[in-house]
């Protein structure tokens, strides 16, 4: 059997995140689970892991320093989901499941979403212009409904409440039952690509003037692993810019 894991002590929670559905995958395509050897939190109720056995090889799967080229699927180099990245890594051609899974917390009722989830300060990226956070507290706070979600110590958006979520699993639950999730390129709008009722507003602080310009970026680009976060079949991806830009769109269209 096959096993997975990190050598390296922690990554974040949407590097993590991005993984969860390999199992299901690998699983649906040879009929053999996965060892976990790391044994990280998003991994805690999938159904497609054993966490005892010794693997017959173990394939690190945070490819960082670069261990191991990235799977060549096709010639035009461009992926089509970032679970397909995975996936390829173990052969698997056809994914069942093209999105997170994080198997908890599922199947909440449409009909009863209502809340609007805010996240603006990134670990990874560092946080919204200021001029993006009012555009988004202008347009929805007047519904009620917006509510702001972060790490502890991140600054409090006046006007709006903040929801406190003690655990991991305190942040999936809240994020599995909202209507919409806006917000940085960060774990936990990782988390919200686990659940399809969730529409996704992702801004991406990567692309301002001077440092990238989405023109000349091509999502899930083999050759760029940077790339390999914008999934549009996940996210709607926006820019800090004025007008649109490449499959980017204006912040003012959030």
């Amino acid at each position: 059997m096959m096993g997975i894991g990190f050598t390296i002590r922690q990554v974040g929670i949407g590097d993590g995140v991005q993984f969860t559905s390999l199992p299901e995958n690998y699983y649906r395509s040879t009929g053999q689970k996965l060892i976990d050897l790391s044994r990280p939190w998003y991994l805690d109720h999938n159904p497609y892991v054993l966490r005892n056995g010794t693997p017959e090889k173990v394939v690190e799967l945070w490819n960082y320093p670069k261990k191991y080229e990235w799977p060549r699927i096709r010639s035009e180099d461009i992926y089509m989901s970032n679970a397909e990245i995975h996936a390829s890594l173990f052969g698997v051609r056809h994914c069942i499941l093209n999105r997170p899974r994080l198997y908890a917390h599922e199947g909440f009722p449409f009909d009863q979403r209502t809340n609007i989830l805010f996240h603006p300060f990134g670990k990874s990226h560092g946080a919204l212009p200021d001029y993006v956070i009012r555009h988004v507290v202008d347009k929805y706070s007047k519904t009620g409904q917006l509510i702001q979600v972060g790490a502890p110590g991140e600054p409090q958006i006046p006007g709006i409440p903040r929801a406190l979520t003690p655990t991991i699993w305190d942040l999936v639950k809240l994020v599995s039952q909202c209507r919409m999730f806006i917000g940085v390129d960060s774990g936990p709008s990782w988390i919200a690509a686990a659940y399809p009722d969730v529409l996704i507003k992702k801004i991406r602080i990567k692309f301002q003037y001077g440092y990238c310009e989405p023109q000349d970026w091509v999502a899930l680009n083999r050759n760029n692993p940077h790339s390999f976060w914008d999934d549009l079949g996940l996210f709607q991806i926006y820019n800090c810019f004025e007008e649109d830009a490449g499959f980017t769109r204006s912040y003012r269209s959030l």
